[in-house]
C-alpha cells in the first residue's frame, strides 16, 4: 500500500492486497438429516463434502482531495470479496423461533466478487459540526441470495422439499449466477448545540441517511416455476437481505469536565426482501421497524465508569409476511422486549 502527495492538496492513496480464502465442508454423521423426518428425510442425497478455495489479489486506490482545511473531497475504486457466512455454507437443518421455516446451507457457495465505485464530499470544523455526503455504486458478482422452496431435480440446487414429513418450507443459500447491482447515497451530519448559549456547548444532535437502489436479475428456475403456474414475473428484482433506507439519529450529551456521558439514539430501517419463492408460494418479507436506545456513563475517582443502558424503548412490533399479489399476509408476528444493562 502506498500513500502519495500529487499536489499540495491532492493526494492519491492505493495498493493491493492477497487473499488466499478456504472452507472445508465435512458432513461427518453419515449424511445430511431432517430431525423429526424419519424416512421422509428431504435433505437425502445431500452432498456432505464440499466448501471452496479462492485465491487473487484485489486492488483499490482513492483520490482525495483536501481543498480547504474544513472542505475534502474522495474518489475511490476497491475489488474485495464476500464470504458465505459458517451457516449458509454448512449443509445441516435448523429452524428459528420465529415462523416455522428451515434453513439448509449449500456446500457448494462460492464467495461473491465485489466491485466499488465511491465519491463522497465531507464537511467538517473545530466546533465538531460535520456534513457529509456519498454516493456508491456496486457490482456483486455470485451475490449469495435466498431461495425458498426448491426441488431436487435441480442440480445446481440440491434440496427438496415436497416430502410429506417435512411438515414446513425449506429454505437453501447458493449463489445468485447472474450479477447484482446497488447504487445508493449517505448523507450524514452533526451539530454541536453552542450555538444556543453556554448551557448547550456538550450537546449534539446528529444521524446519517442511507438509501439503496439495489436489484438482480431472478434465478432462471425462479422465473420458470412461476411462469408454469401461470404467475408472470418480472426477470429483475430487488436484492434479499437488503433494505432500502436506514435512518440513524441521536441526541448526545458529552460533559468531559464531569465525566458525564448521555444519549438517545433512534434508529429506523424500511421493509426487506427476507427470500424469493418458487411454484405458487410467495416471496417472504421482514416488515421495517423503529427502536430507540437510552444510554448514560458517568466516570469518577480517575480510574471508574458506571454506565447504565435501556435498548428498545419503544418495544415495536416485528413482523414477517408473504406478499400475496400485492396484499401482506402476516406469517408471524413478535415483540422482543425493552433490555436494561448495567456496567
Amino acid at each position: 500500500m502506498g500513500d502519495q502527495k500529487l499536489f499540495g492538496w491532492l493526494r492519491m492513496v492505493g495498493g493491493v492486497r492477497y487473499e488466499n480464502n478456504i472452507s472445508d465442508v465435512n458432513v461427518n454423521n453419515g449424511g445430511t438429516r431432517l430431525r423429526g423426518a424419519g424416512s421422509n428425510n428431504p435433505l437425502a442425497g445431500l452432498p456432505t463434502t464440499g466448501g471452496y478455495d479462492v485465491e487473487d489479489w484485489y486492488p483499490s486506490a482513492s483520490l482525495i482531495a483536501d481543498v480547504t482545511d474544513s472542505w475534502k473531497f474522495r474518489v475511490a475504486y476497491s475489488e474485495t470479496l464476500a464470504l458465505p457466512s459458517a451457516r449458509e455454507v454448512s449443509p445441516y437443518a435448523s429452524t428459528r423461533f420465529s415462523g416455522a421455516g428451515v434453513d439448509v446451507g449449500n456446500s457448494n457457495l462460492e464467495p461473491s466478487e465485489v466491485e466499488s465505485f465511491d465519491f463522497g464530499v465531507n464537511y467538517a470544523n473545530e466546533q465538531g459540526d460535520s456534513i457529509g455526503l456519498t454516493f456508491f455504486h456496486k457490482k456483486v458478482a455470485g451475490r449469495i441470495e435466498k431461495l425458498n422452496g426448491l426441488y431436487i431435480d435441480q442440480p445446481a440446487i440440491p434440496v427438496q422439499t415436497t416430502s410429506p414429513g417435512a411438515g414446513g418450507a425449506l429454505y437453501s443459500w447458493y449463489n445468485n449466477p447472474s450479477e447484482a447491482r446497488l447504487n445508493g447515497l449517505e448523507f450524514e451530519a452533526r451539530k454541536n448545540l453552542g450555538f444556543l448559549g453556554s448551557f448547550f456547548e456538550p450537546f449534539s444532535v446528529g444521524g446519517n441517511y442511507t438509501l439503496i437502489d439495489g436489484e438482480v436479475e431472478r434465478f432462471p428456475i425462479e422465473v420458470s416455476r412461476k411462469q408454469g403456474v401461470g404467475r408472470p414475473v418480472s426477470d429483475m428484482r430487488s436484492l434479499t437481505e437488503q433494505p432500502e433506507y436506514i435512518v440513524n439519529f441521536d441526541l448526545s450529551y458529552d460533559n468531559e469536565e464531569k465525566g458525564l456521558k448521555v444519549a438517545f439514539i433512534y434508529y429506523m430501517i424500511s421493509d426487506v426482501l427476507e427470500s424469493v419463492s418458487l411454484q405458487d408460494s410467495y416471496d417472504r418479507y421482514r416488515k421495517g421497524y423503529d427502536t430507540l436506545d437510552f444510554t448514560i456513563s458517568q466516570t469518577f475517582a480517575e480510574h471508574w465508569k458506571l454506565s447504565f443502558s435501556a435498548k428498545n424503548l419503544l418495544n415495536t412490533e416485528k413482523q414477517a409476511y408473504y406478499d400475496v399479489e400485492g396484499r401482506e399476509v402476516i406469517s408471524d408476528s413478535y415483540r422482543t422486549g425493552i433490555s436494561y444493562s448495567i456496567g
